[in-house]
């Protein structure tokens, strides 16, 4: 059920995501997420939430050498939910609204 998708997302430390809006909404939800992309545009993505801090890893070697008995990182939120905000400024901004 979609409508429940946070709360299950949100039982756990960590989230391994093949791309799409799981990403964004675990960053929000501050998990320690791997990123597993599938397309160019993902990957690009992926570099760069990992570039941030946002994302442990994102690829399957990245998860095979992780410590997962080591606790001490600290994933950095980079989604606020302001985004459609930010959006709609831009937009009004361009139609001189």
């Amino acid at each position: 059920n979609y409508i429940n998708f946070p709360n299950i997302i949100n039982r756990y430390e960590y989230i391994i995501s093949s791309g799409g809006s799981t990403l964004f909404e675990s960053n929000y939800l501050k998990k320690k997420i791997f990123f597993i992309p599938q397309t160019k545009f993902e990957n690009n993505i992926a570099k760069d939430f990992y570039n941030k801090k946002a994302i442990l890893g994102y690829s399957f070697q990245h998860i095979k050498n992780y410590n997962f008995q080591d606790k001490k990182d600290i994933i950095k939120q980079i989604v606020d939910g302001n985004g459609i905000k930010r959006i709609i400024k831009i937009i009004n901004k361009i139609l001189c609204l």
